[in-house]
């Protein structure tokens, strides 16, 4: 009291005094000093209230934000952040208030988490929440909402999506990149001796090094360090690097509202970013005047054809300023922090001279000084991964990381963070400076996007609440109940009109959101799948299925067993071409059942499921059922019952009081006791599965099913269980059987509705495929009108006119309204299906809604009769499978005619034995006309079934592939195999070696664009030893097989040979043999008495002692590779398969042994290297007969290619006339004339005959690659063959050089780019003539056995 008095009295005295001084003043400084009193009392008050509020809001949220110092109004915590430090500020606040805390920057709230365990939960746990980029103030102003890093729309996500697979496919993270890095790496040590030792700064030199792999990526070329305009873009980059981590950059980030307006320092990194971007921009201009569109050479040339492709788009993402700013964004991702990271890591090997001395001792000691280091090394340097982990962790480059917003209203720990509003800025930084570095962070320092989702920034205000739908949400149970028995009919009229597209029902309690217009529906299912993927409200599915299987469920268990399912189906044949033999083979039984009716009238619907079913059967239960079992009809009838009974009035009616109907008798329980009664067909079998099992050899997906429960028996917490086992079973039953079968039964309706329809299918059929043979899904795209009358059944019946319902996954906002999570939508299909301006009339059923005014097919982006979402069921019903079903039934169903067979298969022994020294000319001649286009030869006592023409050819191994899957017999191959490898064998071993090679060498690059600079690597070398020959006469043979050897060698034994090592001459000389060997006289005679000569010597045992010394210098490759593995990083096709031998070796059975280690790489060095080889030299030998075709060929690549670089294989598209010469050299010298030998899999009904099980087939390529219709004059070298008139290139379906079908040579991506690359380098740098007249050369193949192996020539090279 007595302070107040005297402050008061003190107050008073000094108000006094003011006005006695006031009265000296003249009364104009007077009337201003009294102004400017008050308007100071005035601000005065207003701080003291906005203190008051802000210390009264801070106090009444300490029970939901995290604890903090108290903000100064406008300023935020200003006095306790120093933006010069803010990291070691944040450390020091943590260690006052706790890992979760508030800080205002500014005026805004910022959320820190400084502990590990909290980072990582954000990040890692609950990433989707904590996805979003928070505000940051220079990024924000110099991007403008575009481009990669500092936005979070949803055009940010269409760009993002686009850069980091174009990245991608030009080899960032993948192994192709680290030639590049190689690359780079000889300019800086370049630069860096020229210091000769003399101190300098390593700033530029890095800088330049280091951006210039990201610009072989982004802008397709590099740039030398002494260009000024890249020297002046490094400096741009270091300031804005500088500038944004500056005292003035901190306090722009935290009052940019003000500071926008005021000049300052701050403006300066704007300057510098407009330099940068300027420079882009004149790279965007280059590249639009160079761009190829049907050959993007980089970057930039993607992201404008991506733009050519939406430039009718008003809304698209893909537009000059993006391309601008998202070029920026990767530039500086791609380029500053990794220079500044390794610059960094060199000044602590400065500070720490033992540390570098320790480091180059292990470089020694792994590489030496003879090589460079490479990527493969790292496993083998424990010691330098760690030091370079451990800068990377020390100098912690991004201590705060990029801020991040919260996605929605997020429970966190024992606080809420309000989702960002728009009108302010919220966010948050996650700390790690007290904490573990997180691993995939520092797992990928050095790329443009982190593994995880960015890291987040906790925004925190007061709590905001949902705004729900105000769309008219108000219809009463009782009268959504009476509408529901017809509720599709009331949605696609009254009630859309009336409320519009997106409206609100209530299904008894639970309000359903409708969307009822094409464009809303895309949008939901397939622009925003995530947020609508989970499965909604299914009353009777959810009580029938309680939360497992696949169709009714969404959550983890469904995940797993949804993946399971579809990796299994598809391993067993769904959605490929081996599955057409099953629909097939369902479709002979249907057909029989038919024919029994002789005209008189049927009910179709048992006939149509059992056939349906039993498709689905053979993958699910390993067997098909016949149609009179009992037990199978008794199936079909319930699950035509749970069909009908779902849909009916009661079916509707429980949907909606599911909850009141649970307890209460009446129709609606029938469903259950049908659906019981199937789940005990399937319980059923299970039990005789699993007493028959054998986890080695799995028959079908309950086997395979079986076999990962046996996995995770110890896993108390599986979803693989007896109980998910039956009902996911029961949901592939459902899913699979059904729905086709309606579709095919109101298909065949429909017909009849429309006979003159019918008509008009049936006569396409016969025109196309005829009354010879059974309809393929390869005739599909030469029938447009039965396509299109397929495609209206399906949406002129709208099967599924709402889809299965989808729930939204998070508070959605969807146009003007939000969708809380967990609320059930209906998108309505109908609409789509019926949109009146994609489909006019759609109310009347007209094929023409999917042809175009010539009568071809048109697509529609509309046709969704089975929803667009990725669900299981929508991939289930509209996959191949489907629609293989549906085409191939209808496409039987009407055409009537079935030829059965008759065989005249008679040739005798001694006949066939003369013949075959010279069997591919006679079967070329006079075999098939004499005994026509299938015929019958004896190899020694086996029969062997010839198929010489090409439709028979075709048919075999494309049409009907699984039953001519299995190899035939080769008798050397067996012998030398033994049953093991890839090419020679046809067991499940076979199966299992051969998927893991195919998949190993991808990973590897075959096939790829990566292994393009490994071939052409080996070009260069086989140039210098063309060059070493200087004109004179040489054999090409050893030269071409070095080469190509070569490039399998660096995917198989993961390094190349050089040519005069003794060793790899032997071995290429072990290769050559074993060729010619085979293709000898007595290769082929012991191809038909093998089990006579095998006890006799003779020449026909020199191969097996050049297999043999071939497999031993395999045998010694495996020993020092399994001295050196690390399993951690296989480094080629050896190393992942003694890691896979590794993983199996408590398995008995296993496939992957070290025999078959041995075998399968020697098959895989064969088939990747003799055969290219031998096609090359044959080219080469053609190219000498044939002058004037190689001028061509060279002008051509004059023109396309010059001199200044070599060819590539994006080159080829525009090189007709080459590309032309490559076929037709294939093409004619037929190297396989005969395929290896095929055996079918089951007796096969093939035109008139049968084929035993067993029997060997030999498919004449020859037949194919020379027949007289497609190529005419084929015995003529023609490039013609392969040119249109108007000299473009012309594919032709008769191109078949490798063979076709399952038994294709899996290194034909491989071959057919050595071929390309090989050709044209050689033709680009040398001219080739014959030592001889070119008219006198002989291109006759001097042995034609399973190969044509060309006569021996030698050739003159001369430099061009």
């Amino acid at each position: 009291m007595i302070q107040n008095l005297l402050l008061s009295k003190h107050s008073s005295l000094v108000y006094k005094l003011g006005l006695q001084q006031l009265e000296y003043l003249p009364p104009e400084l007077q009337k201003q000093s009294m102004l400017l009193g008050a308007a100071t009392v005035v601000l005065l008050v207003c701080i003291a209230c906005l203190l008051s509020f802000a210390s009264w809001r801070w106090r009444s949220g300490k029970g939901k934000m995290p604890p903090g110092p108290a903000p100064i109004p406008i300023l935020g915590n200003v006095l306790h952040v120093k933006p010069k430090n803010l990291a070691k500020t944040l450390q020091k606040l943590s260690e006052e208030y706790g890992p979760v805390f508030t800080v205002h920057l500014g005026s805004d709230p910022v959320v820190v988490l400084h502990r590990s365990d909290l980072v990582k939960e954000a990040l890692i746990d609950r990433a989707d929440e904590f996805a979003a980029r928070g505000h940051m103030a220079i990024g924000e102003r110099a991007n403008n909402g575009l481009g990669i890093i500092f936005s979070s729309n949803e055009s940010w996500l269409q760009v993002r999506r686009f850069a980091l697979s174009t990245l991608r496919n030009f080899g960032m993270g993948k192994r192709s990149i680290e030639e590049r890095i190689q690359e780079e790496t000889e300019h800086l040590l370049e630069e860096i001796s020229k210091t000769k030792g003399t101190p300098f700064d390593p700033v530029f030199m890095l800088s330049c090094a280091v951006s210039n792999v990201i610009c072989s990526i982004v802008f397709g070329k590099r740039y030398d360090c002494k260009d000024k305009k890249f020297l002046s873009l490094m400096k741009n980059m270091n300031n804005i690097v500088n500038m944004t981590n500056s005292f003035w950059g901190q306090l722009y980030q935290m009052f940019s509202k003000i500071l926008d307006y005021l000049p300052g320092p701050h403006n300066k990194v704007f300057a510098e970013i407009d330099a940068l971007k300027a420079f882009v921009s004149e790279e965007m201009k280059m590249h639009k005047g160079s761009l190829d569109p049907s050959s993007p050479q980089d970057y930039i040339d993607c992201f404008l054809c991506k733009m050519q492709k939406e430039k009718k788009n008003p809304n698209s993402s893909f537009h000059m300023e993006n391309l601008i700013t998202s070029t920026f964004d990767l530039f500086i991702a791609g380029s500053e922090t990794t220079s500044t990271t390794i610059r960094y890591g060199l000044l602590l090997l400065l500070k720490y001279p033992k540390i570098q001395e320790k480091v180059q001792e292990e470089i020694d000691q792994v590489v030496g000084r003879s090589r460079r280091p490479c990527v493969a090394d790292r496993s083998q340097m424990p010691y330098t991964d760690a030091v370079l982990h451990e800068i990377q962790r020390f100098i912690t480059l991004l201590p705060l990381s990029l801020p991040h917003t919260v996605t929605k209203d997020t429970h966190f720990r024992d606080y809420v963070i309000p989702k960002l509003i728009l009108e302010e800025n919220h966010r948050a930084f996650a700390g790690d400076m007290g904490g573990t570095v997180l691993k995939r962070m520092l797992s990928t320092p050095f790329t443009p996007y982190r593994t995880a989702r960015r890291l987040i920034f906790y925004a925190f205000l007061l709590y905001n609440q949902y705004q729900r739908t105000e769309n008219q949400m108000a219809l009463k149970y009782v009268k959504d109940a009476l509408m529901t028995v017809n509720f599709w009919e009331h949605v696609s009229g009254r009630l859309s009109e009336e409320y519009g597209p997106v409206f609100t029902v209530h299904l008894g309690s639970d309000p359903v959101v409708v969307l009822h217009r094409s464009d809303l529906v895309k949008e939901a299912l397939i622009d925003r799948a995530d947020e609508f993927a989970a499965r909604g409200h299914m009353a009777i599915g959810e009580r029938a299925n309680n939360g497992l299987g696949i169709i009714f469920s969404s959550n983890e268990s469904w995940l797993q067993v949804r993946r399971f399912a579809l990796s299994t189906l598809r391993n067993f044949g769904m959605g490929k071409s081996s599955i057409e033999e099953r629909i097939q083979e369902e479709t002979e039984h249907l057909l029989e059942e038919i024919s029994k009716t002789k005209g008189t009238p049927f009910d179709p619907v048992f006939m149509l499921s059992c056939a349906v079913s039993n498709v689905i059967c053979s993958i699910v239960f390993g067997k098909r059922y016949d149609c009179k079992d009992k037990k199978f009809l008794s199936l079909m009838k319930n699950m035509n019952n749970i069909m009908n009974m779902m849909n009916s009035f009661w079916g509707q009616l429980y949907q909606m009081f599911s909850k009141i109907l649970d307890y209460l008798p009446g129709p609606h329980n029938k469903v259950f006791a049908e659906i019981d009664a199937l789940k005990a067909f399937v319980s059923e079998e299970m039990k005789v599965h699993k007493g028959s099992l054998d986890p080695s050899s799995p028959q079908d997906y309950i086997d395979c099913f079986l076999c990962k429960m046996q996995k995770e028996k110890k896993n108390p917490n599986s979803s693989f269980h007896m109980e998910n086992l039956i009902t996911s079973t029961f949901d592939l039953f459902i899913a699979g059987s059904e729905t086709t079968s309606t579709t095919i039964r109101y298909g065949l309706l429909l017909l009849l509705k429309y006979p003159k329809i019918q008509e008009k299918v049936q006569e396409e059929i016969d025109q196309v495929v005829g009354r010879s043979r059974r309809p393929c899904v390869a005739d599909r795209s030469q029938m447009p009108y039965t396509d299109a009358v397929l495609h209206e059944i399906q949406r002129f019946i709208t099967l599924l006119p709402f889809s299965l319902p989808h729930t939204v996954t998070k508070d959605t906002h969807f146009r003007d309204y939000v969708i809380p999570k967990g609320t059930t939508v209906f998108p309505s299909l109908t609409s789509v299906l019926h949109d009146s301006k994609e489909f006019p009339n759609p109310s009347e059923f007209n094929p023409g809604h999917f042809l175009n005014e010539n009568g071809t097919f048109r697509k529609s982006e509309f046709f969704m009769p089975f929803s667009a979402a990725s669900t299981f069921l929508s991939i289930v019903m509209s996959g191949d499978l489907s629609a293989l079903a549906r085409l191939i039934f209808y496409a039987f169903l009407l055409y009537n005619q079935y030829q059965r067979t008759e065989n005249q298969m008679a040739l005798k022994y001694v006949k066939d034995a003369l013949m075959t020294v010279n069997f591919w000319e006679h079967v070329s001649g006079r075999l098939s006309e004499e005994y026509g286009p299938v015929f019958t030869v004896h190899l020694g006592s086996d029969p062997v079934v010839v198929l010489h023409r090409s439709d028979l050819v075709k048919e075999a191994l494309i049409d009907r592939a699984d039953e001519f899957a299995a190899r035939g017999h080769m008798a050397i191959g067996e012998r030398a195999n033994n049953g093991l490898g890839i090419i020679f064998s046809s067991n499940e071993s076979w199966l299992q070696v051969r998927r893991f090679a195919l998949s190993t060498l991808r990973n590897f690059g075959m096939g790829k664009s990566s292994i393009e600079e490994t071939i052409q690597e080996e070009m260069e070398h086989l140039l210098e030893e063309i060059s070493k020959t200087k004109g004179t006469p040489f054999d090409p043979v050893f030269m071409l097989s070095c080469a190509v050897s070569n490039v399998i060698c660096s995917i198989v034994f993961g390094k190349r040979y050089d040519c005069k090592d003794k060793k790899f001459l032997s071995l290429m000389k072990n290769m050559n043999n074993i060729m010619n060997m085979m293709n000898s006289f007595w290769g082929q005679l012991y191809q038909m008495f093998s089990k006579i000569l095998d006890y006799l010597p003779g020449p026909h045992n020199k191969v097996f002692a050049e297999i043999d010394a071939l497999k031993a210098f395999v045998s010694e490759e495996m020993k020092m590779h399994k001295g050196s593995l690390d399993p951690s990083s296989p480094q080629d096709y050896i190393d992942c398969f003694l890691c896979k031998m590794q993983k199996e070796k408590k398995n008995p059975n296993s496939s992957f042994h070290m025999e078959n280690l041995i075998t399968s790489t020697f098959d895989l060095f064969i088939a990747g290297s003799e055969t290219t080889s031998t096609t090359i030299r044959y080219g080469l030998l053609l190219l000498l007969k044939y002058p004037k075709i190689q001028e061509k060929v060279q002008e051509e690549i004059d023109q396309v290619v010059g001199r200044s670089r070599r060819p590539c294989v994006a080159d080829r598209s525009q090189m007709p006339y080459t590309d032309a010469v490559l076929h037709e050299i294939q093409r004619f010298i037929t190297l396989l004339p005969f395929s290896l030998p095929h055996t079918v899999t089951k007796d096969t009904h093939f035109r008139d005959y049968v084929i035993p099980k067993g029997t060997t087939v030999f498919p004449s390529l020859t037949s194919v690659l020379h027949d007289s219709k497609e190529f005419p004059n084929p015995s003529e070298f023609n490039p013609g063959h392969f040119l249109n008139e108007n000299g473009t290139f012309r594919k032709s379906e008769f191109f078949m050089p490798f063979s076709a079908g399952k038994r294709i040579c899996p290194g034909e991506g491989l071959a057919r780019m050595e071929i390309f690359l090989f050709m044209t380098t050689i033709l680009q740098n040398f001219t080739l003539k014959s030592v001889v007249d070119p008219q006198e050369l002989d291109i006759t193949p001097t042995l034609s056995g399973t190969f044509n192996i060309p006569p021996a020539f030698q050739l003159c090279a001369f430099p061009r």
